[in-house]
């Protein structure tokens, strides 16, 4: 099965992020902790798809919603970026900062993840965010939603806006913890990728086993979700659409971060898409890119020799 190719591919970033990764000796309350190796990113999920995107060969213009007081320092860090990860953007200014992640990565592996909230989006820009997608919205272009929703956009302002890109005759695909059920129900996306975690979060349920999963994953195809990418980390991802279910594994590698693996994961199937691979070897590549980016510290884009060398070892397993 082979799907169209997107006449264009527009990854927006409601909520960008200054991500802060550390690799530290430990965390203890008892002790100085030592950072052995840091890193800072400009970053937020649809950034992350649009250096993918571009280090593999499918251009795109990514959509910034930026708070004005340091944005100069992330579009610093974007311009100073290595030539596979210098993408495109426009961008669009609130007041208010950029909120900045700051990832640690523990000795065993582990993350811990600290927050800081960023800007609160004012209606005067929400207006110009809903301007500017409309203007290059087109038939087949595909818009990628990624990111939890920025204070001050809610709901409504997601439905909203889904419903100019699709008046427009364009494609939605949605990376987001914020969105509900009832969101997805009224947008009926394109494409969502949620890992394990979110989709108990969506239906309220909790799954025990990989059927119990298929299930659910095609009820929401009958609802109207054409497509689902569900992530489970080393335990690979289970796709559905398109009439199809399967599940693919991946080889085991040497895990550095997991930062932004989502991301890589949901570009590696638009890669595949837009270079022409049917669905069953878009979702491969998918997971191939997932697990080639946690092989990397920080978010960076992941590297083409582990992404080929992953796919090589990805089976295909019926459930």
């Amino acid at each position: 099965m082979l799907y169209e190719k997107f006449s264009k591919v527009i990854p927006v970033a409601l909520n960008p992020a200054l991500d802060i990764t550390l690799s530290v000796d430990g965390l203890s309350d008892e002790k100085i902790n030592t950072v052995l190796s840091e890193s800072v990113d400009a970053a937020g999920k649809a950034t992350n798809v649009s250096k993918v995107l571009h280090n593999f060969g499918v251009e795109n213009t990514v959509m910034i919603l930026a708070g004005r007081e340091n944005a100069d320092n992330y579009f610093r860090i974007l311009s100073e970026a290595p030539e596979e990860e210098q993408i495109c953007w426009q961008v669009i200014y609130n007041p208010g900062f950029i909120r900045e992640n700051l990832h640690i990565i523990l000795p065993t592996g582990g993350l811990v993840t600290v927050r800081r909230k960023g800007f609160t989006v004012t209606e005067e820009v929400k207006a110009e965010v809903f301007a500017r997608v409309n203007e290059v919205v087109e038939e087949n272009a595909l818009i990628m939603l990624c990111g939890r929703f920025p204070e001050g956009f809610d709901s409504t302002d997601f439905r909203e806006l889904c419903a100019v890109i699709k008046s427009k005759g364009g494609k939605i695909a949605v990376d987001s913890n914020s969105v509900t059920m009832e969101d997805l129900k009224a947008v009926q996306p394109w494409l969502i990728k949620p890992n394990l975690e979110e989709l108990e979060q969506y239906t309220e349920c909790s799954y025990d086993n990989e059927k119990e999963m298929t299930a659910k994953l095609a009820e929401l195809n009958r609802i109207g979700i054409e497509n689902i990418i569900l992530t489970l980390g080393g335990d690979g991802l289970i796709f559905s659409g398109g009439g199809a279910c399967f599940k693919v594994e991946v080889p085991d590698v040497k895990v550095l971060s997991p930062v932004g693996a989502g991301d890589s994961t949901l570009s590696g199937f638009v890669v595949g898409i837009q270079k022409g691979m049917c669905v069953e070897d878009s979702v491969k590549l998918a997971a191939s890119f997932g697990s080639a980016a946690v092989m990397l510290e920080g978010t960076k884009p992941p590297r083409r020799e582990d992404v080929d060398i992953i796919y090589q070892g990805v089976t295909r397993k019926t459930i």
